[in-house]
């Protein structure tokens, strides 16, 4: 079976570096590309053709709720897993008006994403807040 290719969208370079460590420890998961804000996401979606999309949407200035409504959008079976230090109640619940069935906090620890990321690749729900 193909690696889940992943993109990564969050601005910060030490946070996707993480993420990146993270994820090449576990088989059958490839990081394919990464953004640093909303503006390049579309375009990177287009051309990477990404599995699943870990993004943080509670980054103004970078990411903000309108950056999943078109992933979505875009591709309504998009498979995306929430990382934010958000646990906003009215933002959880936006996002997860817009589609999002996988939300985590960057307080996690690396089983707790791990599990997340495992779920959001079978389209199952995973929610850590």
């Amino acid at each position: 079976m193909a690696d889940i290719k992943i993109l990564i969208a969050d601005n910060q370079a030490l946070t996707r570096e993480g993420i990146k460590s993270l994820i090449g420890e576990i088989d059958g998961f490839e990081v394919i590309g990464e953004v640093e804000s909303g503006m390049e996401l579309p375009g990177e979606i287009g051309k990477l053709k990404p599995d699943l999309i870990i993004i943080d949407f509670q980054l103004p200035g970078y990411f903000s709720i309108d950056d999943i409504a078109a992933i979505y959008a875009g591709n309504p079976r998009a498979k995306v897993l929430v990382v934010s230090t958000s646990k906003n109640k009215d933002d959880i619940l936006k996002a997860i008006g817009y589609g999002v069935n996988n939300y985590i906090l960057k307080l996690c620890d690396k089983e707790e994403f791990i599990n997340a990321l495992y779920a959001t690749a079978r389209q199952e729900r995973f929610f850590l807040w």
